[in-house]
C-alpha cells in the first residue's frame, strides 16, 4: 500500500483531490494545482495554471493517463490506480541517488519486471524524457531513451546519457542570424516540429527536413525533475531556444504568435526563454547540445547554397508569386541564352564564310 506517513504528510484533503481514479479526465483545475504544487513545489494563479501549465498537462493525459492506465490494466487489472498512486511514485523521484529498488509502488509483484516498468512509465512522464522503452509510449517517444539500470541511480543514468551526447569537436565556425527559427523555415526549408520528448530536442527528422523542438519552458524553470538531470542542461536548454526564437525580434514574435495560435499545446512561455547575446551564437558556448547545433548548421549550410536555394524556390508552390516569378525568370534567363548562343553561331558563320568563300560549279569564288 501507499506509504501511510505520505498520506500524513500531505494532507487529508489533497489525498482525497488526488484519489480520482486514472480513467477520469480532463482534472479539474484545482487536483491540476495539486499536482504542480507536489511535484513542483509551486502554487500557480489560475491564469499561470490556465496559460503556462496547460501543455504540460495536455501531455499528462495523453502519456499519464491513457498510456500508463493501459499498462497498468493489463498488469494489475483489479487495482485501481489513482492519481495519488503516480504522484506517489513521481514525488520519490526527488530524492538523491535513487534507484528502482528503492521506490515502492502499490501492488508490487513477484514480477519484478513488471513493477519495473511501472516505475520507468512514471518517471518518464516526470522528467519528459522515455526511460526504458516502456511499452506504448507512442511515436514520438520510440528510439532513444534513457537506460536506468538496476542497481544504477536515475542521476547517473542521465549522466551517461548525455556524456554520449558531445563527440563534434567542430567548434570554428560559429552560428549567425540565420540561426532564427522563422529564417530557417524560409532560407532552408525547414520545419519545426513540437516535442514534449527532451531528448529530441534539436533533433533533425523526415530526411533531414524538419528539426524538432522541445517546448516546455516552464518545466524547464520550475521542475524539481532538474536534479535528475546533468548540471546546466536546463539552462542550456532555454539558451537554445532564446537563440532560435529571440525576444527581440517583432518579426519571430509574430511567427510564434501564430504557432502558439496554431498549436495550442504550445507553452506560451517560449516567447520569453531570456535575453539574446551574441555568446549564443558560438558553437564552444554550448556542450549538451553542441553536436546537434553543429548538424543543424551544416544543413542550413548546405541547404542556402545557391543551387539548392534554386531548386527548393522551384519546388515549393506554396509561395505562388515567388514560384512563378522565379519560373518566368528562367524562361526569360533561357530564351535570353539561347537567342544569343543562335546569334553567336550565325556571326560564327558570317565570319567564316568571309575568309572561306565558297565556290560556284565553274570554280570561281
Amino acid at each position: 500500500m501507499i506509504q501511510w506517513q505520505w498520506r500524513a504528510k500531505i494532507g487529508s484533503s489533497l489525498v482525497e483531490l488526488l484519489s480520482v481514479p486514472l480513467e477520469h479526465a480532463p482534472l479539474s483545475e484545482t487536483t491540476q494545482k495539486t499536482i504542480v504544487s507536489i511535484l513542483w513545489r509551486g502554487h500557480p494563479s489560475p491564469d499561470e495554471l490556465f496559460k503556462h501549465w496547460q501543455p504540460y498537462f495536455f501531455f499528462y493525459y495523453q502519456k499519464m493517463v491513457s498510456i500508463v492506465r493501459d499498462y497498468l490494466a493489463d498488469s494489475f487489472p483489479d487495482a485501481g490506480w489513482t492519481h495519488l498512486d503516480v504522484v506517489h511514485v513521481a514525488r520519490q523521484l526527488q530524492g538523491t541517488s535513487v534507484c528502482k529498488s528503492n521506490i515502492r509502488i502499490r501492488c508490487r509483484t513477484d514480477e519484478h519486471a513488471k513493477t519495473h516498468d511501472i516505475i520507468d512509465c512514471i518517471a518518464s512522464i516526470y522528467t519528459l524524457a522515455p526511460i526504458g522503452e516502456p511499452p506504448r509510449l507512442g511515436e514520438e517517444w520510440r528510439g532513444m531513451h534513457v537506460d536506468w539500470k538496476i542497481g544504477e541511480s536515475i542521476q547517473e543514468s542521465f549522466e551517461k546519457h548525455f556524456s554520449r551526447c558531445c563527440l563534434l569537436e567542430n567548434t570554428e565556425t560559429n552560428l549567425d542570424k540565420r540561426f532564427m527559427a522563422r529564417t530557417m523555415e524560409s532560407i532552408a526549408g525547414l520545419k519545426f516540429e513540437w516535442t514534449s520528448n527532451l531528448l529530441h530536442h534539436l533533433r533533425l527528422t523526415d530526411n533531414d527536413s524538419t528539426v524538432q523542438i522541445f517546448h516546455h519552458v516552464t518545466f524547464l524553470r520550475r521542475s524539481d525533475a532538474k536534479h535528475i538531470y546533468p548540471k546546466g542542461l536546463f539552462q542550456e536548454t532555454l539558451e537554445t531556444l532564446a537563440l532560435l526564437f529571440p525576444q527581440h525580434d517583432d518579426k519571430t514574435m509574430h511567427w510564434l504568435h501564430n504557432m502558439c495560435s496554431k498549436h495550442g499545446y504550445i507553452d506560451s512561455n517560449i516567447r520569453d526563454c531570456g535575453p539574446f547575446t551574441t555568446q549564443l551564437w558560438h558553437i564552444g558556448h554550448y556542450y549538451f547540445w553542441r553536436d546537434r547545433l553543429i548538424e543543424l548548421r551544416d544543413h542550413v549550410d548546405y541547404s542556402t547554397s545557391p543551387s539548392r536555394t534554386c531548386l527548393r524556390v522551384l519546388r515549393n508552390r506554396r509561395k505562388g508569386e515567388q514560384w512563378l516569378s522565379s519560373w518566368i525568370a528562367i524562361v526569360v534567363i533561357g530564351l535570353t541564352a539561347f537567342f544569343g548562343l543562335v546569334q553567336s553561331i550565325e556571326g560564327g558563320i558570317q565570319v567564316y564564310k568571309s575568309y572561306h568563300p565558297t565556290k560556284n560549279e565553274h570554280g570561281e569564288k
